[in-house]
C-alpha cells in the first residue's frame, strides 16, 4: 500500500480472496497550526538556498511564524534583491552554485552593515561558525531547521517589530476611558447642627443679675419686718 496517498495506486489485488478490492486510502491527520507570534508587521524575510525542497520546507515554517517571504536560488540573486528591497532578516545558505552564501554576505556587506544575515547549514563546528561571522553573518541556524528554533531567532532580530506592537497597544490603553467617580453635591451632604455655647462672659453677667435680684428680695423683707416691729 502507497505511504504517500498517491491517487494512482488505489486498487491491490488481495491474493488470499482472488479478487480485486478497493482500498481506500487512510486519511493523514493534519498536522497542528501553530502559534503566530504577534507582529505588529509581517517580518520580511530573503530566503536564500539552492535546494528546491528546503525552501518549501522553510517557507511553510516561516509562513506559520508570520513572516512574510521571498526567496532567492543563489548568491547573485540574493544581491541583487538586496539592493532593491528591504528586508527584516536574510536567511542564508552556505553551499550554492553561481555565488556561494559567504561571498553573498560579502558582497552584501559592502553596502548594508545592518541587516541580519543568518547562515542556514548543517556545519556548526567552531571553526566554521568562526569563518561565517568573519564573512560578515551575524548568525547560525542549523539544519533541518527547526520551528521553535526559527520562532526565537526571529524575535531576537525582528524585536522591533513586536516593540511597535507593544507601543500601539500602551498607547490604547492610555486611552481608554476610565469609569468616573460621582461624589455627591455639597447640598446634600449631611451638616452637622451647629451648639452654640454660651461664652464665660455671658454667663458671669448672669450671676451678678441673679446676686442684685437676691440683694433685693433681701432688702425688702428687711423694710418689712422693720415696719412690723
Amino acid at each position: 500500500v502507497n505511504d504517500y496517498n498517491d491517487p494512482a495506486i488505489t486498487r491491490v489485488v488481495a491474493a488470499t480472496t482472488g479478487f480485486m478490492k478497493t482500498i481506500t486510502p487512510a486519511k493523514r491527520p493534519r498536522a497542528t497550526s501553530l502559534l503566530i507570534p504577534g507582529w505588529s508587521v509581517p517580518p520580511r524575510v530573503l530566503l536564500v538556498d539552492d535546494d528546491s525542497i528546503f525552501r518549501r520546507i522553510s517557507t511553510r515554517l516561516l509562513q506559520l511564524a508570520g513572516c512574510t517571504i521571498d526567496v532567492a536560488v543563489d548568491g547573485i540573486e540574493a544581491c541583487s534583491k538586496i539592493v532593491s528591497h528591504d528586508y527584516d532578516i536574510v536567511l542564508m545558505d552556505i553551499m550554492m552554485p553561481n555565488l556561494d552564501g559567504l561571498s553573498a554576505t560579502r558582497s552584501i556587506r559592502q553596502h548594508d552593515t545592518w541587516t541580519p544575515i543568518i547562515s542556514m547549514t548543517a556545519n556548526t563546528a567552531d571553526s566554521d561558525v568562526r569563518e561565517y561571522i568573519m564573512s560578515g553573518m551575524t548568525d547560525v541556524l542549523p539544519k533541518p531547521l527547526d520551528h521553535s528554533v526559527l520562532c526565537k531567532l526571529l524575535e531576537r532580530y525582528c524585536a522591533h517589530l513586536k516593540l511597535i506592537q507593544r507601543q500601539q497597544q500602551q498607547q490604547n490603553n492610555h486611552n481608554m476611558i476610565t469609569p468616573s467617580i460621582s461624589y455627591p453635591e455639597s447640598s446634600s451632604l449631611t451638616t452637622i447642627p451647629s451648639v452654640s455655647i454660651p461664652s464665660s462672659s455671658s454667663s458671669i453677667v448672669y450671676s451678678s443679675q441673679q446676686l442684685q435680684q437676691q440683694q433685693r428680695q433681701e432688702q425688702d423683707e428687711q423694710v418689712k419686718r422693720q415696719r412690723i416691729d
